[in-house]
């Protein structure tokens, strides 16, 4: 449920698939709108990756977000584990950092497991959101996904737009005050992303788990974590997109 133009909007949270041809590449794309299931969730991605064999799909690319201990001051980060070729092609716009989480995850994962075992070409992207600022419509964080995707696939570069993201992050900037709480939380953040996170590293990058840091400035102790961006409208009417292969 959502409030659009002062009117109370309801939206199935249904799985919506979307079909594009590229006549300049001679592409065929599929677009799934996947949800977070509530119930029979091993059916459900099944039916996802019989959908995906029936099209004959050679590469599928998952494509979500979640909130992490970020600041919406520093540029968001995408992370992600593609072929050597994509992370090549997107150097500069993909976080070379890996994760080593181990733990609870979304069930939609088991659709990257079971396209592995048929030996169909799987990816994920993931973009770090602050968690401190939880959007409807996170625009920029679509357009640093957006950027990332037209990179490594080859898409106009004029679709990662990031005029509307931008001028939300100052109007978000503009709301808050720096001598409360969050501001102290927020410059925190920002060494804690300067020291550590816009890094290379062998191991620290958390997709789905949680990072913790203490002492990041001077006597000052914070404990950062991060949660996975679940895609259920009835759980938190966050939407997450993925993006099927061609």
């Amino acid at each position: 449920m959502r409030v659009i133009n002062g009117k109370r909007i309801f939206t199935k949270p249904n799985t919506i698939v979307h079909h594009a041809h590229d006549e300049y590449t001679d592409r065929d794309f599929l677009f799934i709108h996947v949800r977070e299931p509530h119930n029979f969730g091993e059916d459900y991605t099944e039916a996802i990756v019989e959908l995906l064999k029936h099209c004959n799909v050679t590469e599928y690319c998952r494509v979500g977000g979640m909130y992490d201990s970020v600041p919406h001051t520093r540029p968001i980060l995408v992370t992600g584990s593609m072929k050597s070729e994509q992370e090549d092609r997107a150097a500069g716009s993909l976080n070379p950092r890996r994760s080593t989480y181990q733990g609870p995850t979304s069930i939609v994962n088991q659709v990257n497991e079971d396209l592995t075992n048929l030996d169909i070409a799987n990816t994920t992207l993931m973009a770090h959101l602050p968690q401190y600022v939880q959007l409807d419509e996170d625009h920029y964080g679509a357009a640093r996904l957006l950027e990332v995707l037209c990179t490594v696939y080859g898409f106009p570069e004029d679709l990662a737009d990031k005029v509307q993201g931008e001028q939300q992050y100052k109007d978000i900037d503009n709301a808050i005050d720096y001598k409360s709480e969050v501001g102290t939380l927020i410059k925190q953040l920002e060494t804690y992303y300067d020291r550590v996170l816009s890094r290379p590293s062998d191991g620290l990058s958390n997709d789905q788990g949680t990072t913790d840091d203490s002492s990041l400035d001077g006597d000052s102790e914070v404990t950062l974590s991060s949660c996975l961006l679940y895609t259920s409208d009835d759980a938190d009417d966050t939407p997450c997109v993925d993006l099927g292969g061609r």
